[in-house]
């Protein structure tokens, strides 16, 4: 994944502080007083103003306009970062800048960033590596594996995927139907034997089918590889190089352990960290955090989902064109976490843009898409 002069903008920066402080047709100074331009709070996000990163504040402050109006529903924070500096953060409905917010999905991108660090840490041999080798010596899951063999061919990659094969319910009907698989896995009394039973309704590897139960799995395999719980892990490979010191993990009181498909609470600001690890190709202050080759791989279109979207390591992506200049035609790609209700970081690379959404709007999500294409990115001045 490549971003051309993402480091320069630092540089860029003084130089155009320097150059017009001295020039003697002073413009006026950059607008430091906008609704959402961020806050100093010594968390590891520099600030800086839109204009200077070369963002028009007009059309950024429109869709904010838009947002509090209720024309999205309801959308809880907006936050952008441009390069190393955040130029927008702002919160409605009477949300703020240190309230954890449920992530829901989202923790999913979380797990299977653990999932790449375990396997450079020599922690798991590859993303090949079957499932069964770790869930065999625990008899009830051993059972599964002796009666079906072709569950022993299940590999992590399957599950980062979303490509196991298995029958599963959950986006095709509503989550408060009771038929809904989450709500089924939810109710059991093993949520890893739930998704093991189920039987295949494809071969391994051929169709994405949104299941849940994949990354719960994910979350024991990582606990039995490493001896340490997903919340431990996180917490040292990930929070505390990010000084990310504010979370939570709700659990899975049958299994007794952080829950990997939905578990995770995070400010908006540390969401776009991770967001900005990722744009930075697993580096963080100049220090390697995750490997680059996950964060390729990760955010790779390994499977088709629908339309122009596909699927990765947890990841999901959307492809689009992109014309930066009359003639020239660019296949772009906005990259993303995707939790319930409209929670979501969304990475533009090509714009070296960070975009994190937080929100309640249930199953409806929030129209992003109209966001990015209508308003962030027709207020990047290239």
């Amino acid at each position: 994944m490549k971003i051309k002069n993402r480091n320069n903008r630092p540089f860029l920066l003084i130089l155009f502080i320097i150059f017009f402080s001295c020039s003697e047709d002073k413009p006026a100074s950059p607008d430091l007083s906008y609704p959402g331009y961020p806050e100093e709070l010594d968390d590891g996000w520099p600030v800086a103003p839109m204009q200077i990163l070369g963002m028009d504040e007009e059309i950024i402050l429109n869709l904010s306009e838009r947002i509090e109006k209720g024309d999205y529903g309801q959308v809880h924070s907006l936050t952008i970062a441009r390069g190393n500096h955040l130029i927008f953060d702002h919160y409605y409905l009477g949300y703020s800048a240190d309230e954890l917010h449920r992530c829901y999905s989202v923790t999913k991108s979380v797990v299977s960033t653990l999932v790449g660090m375990a396997i450079e840490k020599g922690y798991i041999s590859g993303v090949n590596e079957k499932i069964s080798t770790y869930l065999s010596p625990i008899d009830q899951y051993e059972i599964v594996f002796r009666s079906d063999t072709d569950k022993q061919q299940l590999t992590l990659e399957h599950l980062l995927t979303m490509s196991a094969g298995l029958e599963w319910n959950e986006l095709a009907i509503p989550y408060s139907n009771s038929n809904n698989d989450w709500n089924q896995m939810s109710l059991s009394d093993d949520y890893i034997l739930y998704t093991l039973l189920k039987p295949f309704v494809a071969p391994p590897g051929t169709q994405f089918n949104y299941n849940s139960g994949c990354t719960v799995i994910l979350g024991k395999i990582l606990h039995l590889a490493t001896g340490k719980h997903i919340d431990a892990l996180a917490a040292e490979w990930l929070f505390e190089p990010l000084g990310i010191t504010d979370y939570n993990w709700r659990t899975i009181a049958v299994h007794d352990m952080p829950h990997a498909a939905s578990g995770l609470d995070l400010r908006p600001r540390d969401m776009a960290k991770i967001g900005k690890l990722f744009i930075y190709d697993g580096i963080w202050e100049g220090e390697p955090i995750v490997p680059a080759s996950w964060v390729e791989d990760a955010m790779d279109a390994h499977i088709p989902a629908w339309y122009e979207t596909s699927y990765g390591y947890q990841w999901w992506m959307v492809r689009y064109t992109r014309i930066p200049e009359p003639g020239v035609h660019e296949t772009q790609y906005l990259k993303y976490a995707m939790g319930y209700a409209g929670q979501l970081i969304i990475l533009i690379p090509v714009n070296d843009l960070v975009v994190v959404l937080t929100g309640g709007n249930g199953e409806n999500m929030t129209d992003f898409g109209d966001m990015i294409f209508n308003y962030i990115l027709e207020a990047v001045d290239e």
